[in-house]
């Protein structure tokens, strides 16, 4: 009886421990407003930090895969820590997506991601929450669109990324979503938006003109 009791408490802990992670992820993602556009309509809602149901830092990689396989379309034998796919939308296009796993197979990363012009299908003012940006990187200019990235503290930290032409508004298209729950994994996310390494860092400005982000360029790497 006392073999099963010691053997049942490591579970009870385990299960405790994922139970507050999902917990913190909850109290976080009631800052963002809840999403019901375009592309994350296909899937049961869910508040950011969790995206597509999958919230890092707490999803495994079977309950990842198994979810987002409802929408997308991937390579059936990636078995590494890296997983991507692609989602297809409404005018015959493809998103694409990314997961990185940690070697206990739960997501540390996810990523939504599109070049188009008019993003994924949403907008800044349906996902940005009532708090500031805590860090911004704007594209640089010599490469259009010209993106801005918006990063907002956390764990897991959520980063937006919004397709500008000339004025920064709330309508502005979002073409990248990033979930991370490890604070390395956000040069991941910088990368994708600053083509060649080449950005500029800024403060949120509020909405307005883009040269209000204007900063001196940072020497690619």
């Amino acid at each position: 009886m006392v073999k099963w009791r010691r053997a049942l408490v490591p579970s009870v802990l385990l299960s405790a421990l994922f139970a507050l992670l999902i917990g913190a992820a909850v109290i976080i993602g009631k800052q963002f407003p809840p999403r019901n556009t375009a592309i994350l309509a296909r899937h049961p809602a869910c508040s950011l930090p969790c995206l597509l149901g999958v919230t890092p830092g707490s999803t495994s990689r079977a309950a990842a895969i198994s979810t987002i396989g409802v929408i997308a379309e991937f390579p059936p034998d990636q078995a590494g820590t890296s997983f991507g796919f692609s989602i297809p939308d409404d005018s015959g296009s493809f998103i694409t997506g990314l997961f990185i796993f940690d070697d206990q197979d739960i997501v540390q990363y996810v990523r939504l991601y599109t070049r188009r012009w008019n993003g994924l299908g949403i907008t800044l003012g349906d996902l940005m929450p009532d708090v500031p940006p805590s860090d911004v990187y704007q594209s640089c200019r010599s490469v259009y669109p010209v993106r801005l990235l918006l990063a907002y503290d956390g764990s897991p930290q959520v980063s937006l990324a919004a397709v500008v032409d000339r004025v920064v508004s709330p309508r502005s298209p979002v073409s990248m979503i990033a979930v991370s729950s490890q604070p390395d994994m956000f040069a991941q996310t910088l990368a994708t938006v600053a083509s060649g390494g080449c950005h500029i860092p800024s403060e949120w400005q509020g909405f307005g003109s883009l040269w209000l982000y204007n900063r001196p360029m940072i020497a690619p790497a």
